[in-house]
């Protein structure tokens, strides 16, 4: 995770070690889960990271526990490369 302080808040950035971002994003996608790929408008932070980009996932009151286990299903497949 790219910020840990984020733990508890509804936005989380992260990386998937050995997967692109924009690939993250793209198998997310297919599955019906959306994300947001890139620099979000913080290319000076990325570029001082030394990072292309980042996936950024979002919760808000209208997502539900079925979505969340959807999106864990979905990125315990993606983090073993399926």
């Amino acid at each position: 995770m790219l910020a840990p302080e984020a733990e508890r808040k509804a936005i989380v950035p992260f990386l998937v070690d050995g997967v692109d971002h924009a690939e993250v994003g793209k198998k997310l996608s297919e599955r019906k889960i959306c994300v947001r790929t890139g620099r979000h408008c913080a290319s000076l932070v990325f570029e001082k990271l030394g990072l292309d980009g980042c996936v950024r996932a979002s919760v808000a009151f209208y997502n539900d526990i079925e979505e969340a286990e959807m999106f864990l299903s979905a990125m315990e497949d993606i983090t073993r490369g399926s």
